[in-house]
């Protein structure tokens, strides 16, 4: 028997031989204590149940209207990217081929083009199109997929993972992360490696492998360009996150103020409330005071003595109650 296996076997027994001799703590997780068991079965019960109430409570346009960037250049970055590393993928991809490969080239080709330049050109949309927010919001997230993930792997396996298309490749997983976060960037990027890979099955039927060209000045050119293109991505998103926790910030403080403007008004309206009282409960007994004294100005030869024994005390009971509010 192999000696290696022999002491690896005695270790092992040494090693569970001194953790129970000894009384260490830990040991087989569930025999003596659940409590670890418990508290992740627990943790995985609440994740199943959060991701079901997702699912259930999940609304397509409020998706695109959350994830989709608040700030206009994000758009335009992104188009300037996908412009310079289509002018890439043209110029590295150099395949012979024939029939229905030819089509699809050209397929994708009118598709990358027109879509980058869109998308750089987001700030000169007309208004009418950008009154509409969802219509970009929504083709945010499907050129993000198409454009940086599906394409980016189709023309990776055209070019037989030449430079220029590896390293337009790489930047565009980068980006994908960049802009959706490592989740939903993780997700688009396995999807997009397997329809490309299923598209180029279909597409290296009519076509040769591509040959890749040499390092050129263009290449170069076109490798400025890019890294430039990611470089305003990378200093645009990072403006955008910030954008969108000043948004969160400021819509949690109006919260605040409008929680604690609650009772500041209730307390205002019960101040005004009080002020009114506490002139209708002076006026009353000045009122009183008033009007007896000017009786007994008036008529107090002709009044009785016990008349004005009570108007006396009338004055007296108005006058104990004006105190109360001095």
């Amino acid at each position: 028997m192999d000696p290696i296996v022999i002491a690896m076997g005695i270790n092992c027994i040494f090693f569970f031989a001194t953790h129970y001799l000894f009384g260490f703590e830990g040991g087989w997780v569930g025999v003596k204590d659940r409590k670890a068991l418990d508290e992740a079965a627990e943790r995985r019960a609440e994740a199943r149940r959060e991701c079901l109430e997702y699912i259930r409570n999940f609304n397509l346009i409020e998706f695109f209207r959350s994830t989709a960037p608040k700030n206009e250049l994000t758009y335009s970055g992104l188009g300037v990217f996908c412009f310079f590393a289509t002018i890439g993928t043209m110029y590295s991809t150099d395949a012979e081929f024939s029939g229905d490969a030819t089509n699809i080239l050209m397929l994708l080709y009118a598709i990358m083009l027109p879509t980058s330049v869109v998308f750089a050109m987001y700030p000169m949309w007309p208004r009418v199109l950008r009154k509409y927010e969802i219509i970009p919001q929504a083709a945010w997230h499907f050129v993000i997929f198409y454009m940086l993930c599906f394409f980016a792997t189709f023309f990776i396996l055209v070019s037989d993972f030449g430079g220029l298309q590896l390293f337009i490749f790489a930047l565009s997983s980068m980006s994908a992360i960049l802009l959706t976060g490592w989740k939903r960037g993780g997700f688009l990027i396995a999807l997009g490696l397997y329809a490309g890979s299923r598209l180029f099955d279909y597409y290296k039927i009519g076509a040769q492998p591509a040959e890749s060209k040499p390092l050129e000045p263009v290449f170069l050119l076109l490798y400025a360009l890019i890294m430039l293109a990611v470089t305003v991505l990378i200093f645009f998103r990072p403006k955008e996150t910030e954008y969108a926790l000043s948004e969160g910030r400021v819509a949690h403080l109006k919260e605040l103020l409008r929680i604690a403007g609650d009772p500041i008004a209730k307390a205002k309206q019960m101040r005004e409330e009080f002020i009114k009282n506490i002139q209708h409960e002076t006026n009353n007994p000045l009122t009183g005071i008033t009007s007896m004294a000017e009786t007994l100005d008036a008529c107090y030869d002709r009044l009785k003595e016990k008349d004005i024994k009570d108007s006396i005390k009338t004055i007296l009971a108005s006058s104990v109650r004006l105190e109360t509010f001095t």
